[in-house]
């Protein structure tokens, strides 16, 4: 009993404090012709009618009365846990206040500076959004939104027009004048110029993990849940050489646009858009955007650059062109007499071994193995600038030959063809003046064999680290070959 009565006052007490808006001691213990008293979260009576305030309540009553003020008091915690959770679904959503990037700008007047170069594309079978990246007009967006495809799924060309939509609803027409399938960029130029708005690409990317950015798609003022934004921040979560990825907190339109840096410089086109964070296998709270960096893009798609996956549309000259250029990759690619003669003074082969071996050169046996293996990488020498000769003179002459057929290659194919030509040219004359100092150097050494003892130590040192020198510039030559006939220099045409 003695316990039960502290846990009926403990029990009856919090609630009453906790719940009461009329709280007062005094009116606690009221007489029973007073109005009963009211339990505002269950709205019934608190005492039982079979129990009178004055009345000294006995040990069942008390039992019973905690027992029902237990029940209320999980019935109204209950509740408050309902009306909470109805309370939070039901509020409007809250639109951030207008945060302050590090340039100071706001993000309204982010949007008012760079949206206007926002522009909408359409082709006859697909739309984008594309962004005005110079005076001219010149527009940046997917290539996918240009590209057209066989009944393969083959890209197979560009759109012969391409209609552009302004921010402010006026309409023009364009042309595509480059196109890169593999990073899905390409640009478009107005038919008719035009004074735009423009956001210039930053060709020195800053961007860092971490540094807030904007994710902008046409219409720039497009809000919607289920669509997505025109305009959204993120926060760059990772910087490659190649491409840059954000998290964005809402969904962007992906319909292409462009990624601005706090200072409002373009530093990519949205390329792909996935979802980061999934709630209930339906709702995403977070989308990460990557973006391929235009740094080294734009300058060749602004030249004419169309560059393929795979080209199945070639012309004959371009096949022509095409295989022959593969064929110098590969004769160095495969291993040649560069390689050999590279391997055969570097490494455990150099002179260096022999160079500590001379001051033990008592009878000018030393002597006589150093010129032995100048000798040997002299003609070494000779037959790699050799092979560097004939290849780059063969394809010049191939070059030559084709040039009536340059005028069915579009203007970057012939930009890139006469770039080559012109230092292969360069590379015949340099390799030709290699092969006489290395006929030269075989002579020379055979005289020096012939009479070792008219030659020094110092003689033999200065030409061991001359001939190491020249295989230096053996393996820069080779690896100039392999890159200069390969990657989009091969694959254009």
């Amino acid at each position: 009993m003695k316990k039960l009565i502290p846990l009926f006052f403990l029990i009856y007490l919090v609630p009453a404090v906790a719940f009461a808006a009329w709280w007062n001691p005094l009116t606690w213990f009221s007489k029973a012709t007073s109005a009963p008293a009211v339990n505002t979260i269950s709205r019934s009576n608190v005492a039982p009618a079979s129990i009178s305030a004055t009345s000294t309540p006995s040990a069942a009553d008390l039992e019973a009365e905690i027992t029902n003020l237990q029940t209320q008091l999980e019935n109204a915690l209950n509740r408050i846990a309902v009306l909470s959770a109805a309370s939070q679904k039901a509020a409007p959503a809250q639109t951030a206040p207008s945060r302050s990037v590090s340039s100071g700008i706001s993000d309204a007047a982010m949007l008012a500076k760079v949206g206007p170069a926002i522009v909408g594309l359409n082709t006859a079978t697909s739309s984008g959004s594309g962004v005005i990246i110079d005076a001219q007009g010149d527009i940046l967006t997917n290539a996918h939104t240009i590209w057209t495809k066989d009944a393969n799924n083959n890209v197979v060309g560009v759109a012969d027009q391409v209609q552009v939509t302004f921010s402010d609803g006026s309409r023009s027409t364009a042309t595509v004048i480059g196109m890169d399938e593999g990073d899905d960029l390409a640009i478009v130029e107005l038919v008719s110029k035009r004074a735009s708005s423009y956001i210039s690409p930053d060709y020195g990317v800053s961007a860092k993990a971490g540094d807030r950015v904007y994710v902008l798609g046409y219409p720039a003022t497009t809000a919607d849940s289920s669509l997505g934004y025109g305009f959204a921040t993120a926060t760059v979560s990772q910087v490659g050489s190649d491409a840059i990825t954000a998290d964005v907190g809402r969904k962007p339109l992906d319909n292409g646009g462009a990624l601005v840096d706090a200072q409002g410089g373009l530093i990519g086109i949205p390329h792909v858009t996935s979802c980061k964070i999934l709630e209930n296998m339906s709702d995403c709270l977070e989308y990460t955007v990557s973006a391929p960096n235009v740094s080294t893009i734009v300058p060749k798609l602004l030249a004419g650059m169309m560059l393929y996956k795979n080209k199945v549309n070639a012309s004959a000259a371009e096949v022509l062109i095409q295989g022959e250029l593969q064929g110098v990759y590969q004769s160095f690619a495969d291993g040649s007499t560069v390689d050999f003669a590279v391997r055969d003074v570097t490494g455990d082969n150099s002179f260096a071994d022999f160079d500590n071996r001379l001051g033990d050169d008592q009878n000018g046996s030393i002597t006589r193995i150093y010129l032995t293996k100048l000798k040997l990488a002299a003609e070494s020498m000779y037959q790699a600038v050799d092979f560097l000769k004939s290849q780059a003179y063969n394809l010049n002459v191939f070059l030559e030959d084709e040039d009536p057929s340059l005028p069915s290659l579009n203007s970057y194919e012939r930009q890139t063809l006469t770039k080559i030509q012109s230092e292969i040219a360069a590379k015949v004359t340099k390799y030709e003046s290699k092969v006489s100092l290395w006929s030269s150097k075989r002579n020379e050494y055979d005289a020096k064999i012939a009479d070792p003892s008219s030659v020094s130590h110092n003689y033999l040192m200065e030409e061991g680290a001359f001939v190491e020198n020249e295989a230096t510039y053996l393996s820069a030559e080779k690896q100039w070959m392999l890159d200069t006939f390969s990657g989009e220099n091969v694959a254009i045409f």
